[in-house]
């Protein structure tokens, strides 16, 4: 069903007016934009996930059916896939590769940084469905008399900047 967002947004990439529609994608949560670029025919949906801010399409991204993120990495070129990989948070990177055939994970793993390589590896070698592959690697420390919810209060605000 075509949502009034859905019309929005291709009249808005038929006109080529990249502004409006960063303003207007930029109101919604990231589950409706998954949504509305799996809604999309190919063409439009690879014009959206571009012009769209990395941090945005990597969360909305991250909301996708795994079958639907593979269709769209294979929409994207290899610098816009490190881009969007780069932006994921770990655990959610590593649930993609996860479930990625092995052909398509190591294309994957070839494209990250050193770093995000390591962290990559790392939680791979976890058992599927164990904590292990499912945390994150980001560490959150506070003072011994401080309580809990505050530490993630404050961890949390600063995650968000």
């Amino acid at each position: 069903m075509k949502t009034e967002l859905y019309e929005i947004v291709e009249e808005f990439i038929e006109k080529r007016d990249w502004q409006s529609i960063r303003r207007i994608i930029s109101e919604e949560s990231p589950p409706e934009i998954a949504e509305l670029i799996m809604d999309l025919e190919k063409k439009s949906r690879v014009i959206l996930f571009r012009i769209i801010p990395k941090e945005l399409a990597a969360e909305a991204f991250s909301y996708l059916e795994s079958r639907d993120q593979d269709l769209l990495l294979g929409d994207l070129t290899d610098q816009e896939t490190k881009a969007l990989l780069e932006e994921l948070s770990p655990d959610d990177r590593t649930e993609i590769l996860g479930e990625l055939p092995g052909q398509a994970t190591q294309r994957l793993l070839n494209l990250l940084s050193p770093k995000d390589l390591d962290e990559a590896r790392t939680l791979l070698g976890y058992p599927p469905e164990s904590v292990g592959r499912l945390m994150t690697p980001e560490l959150c420390c506070g003072k011994a008399r401080v309580e809990y919810r505050k530490v993630h209060r404050t961890h949390t605000q600063a995650w968000e900047r």
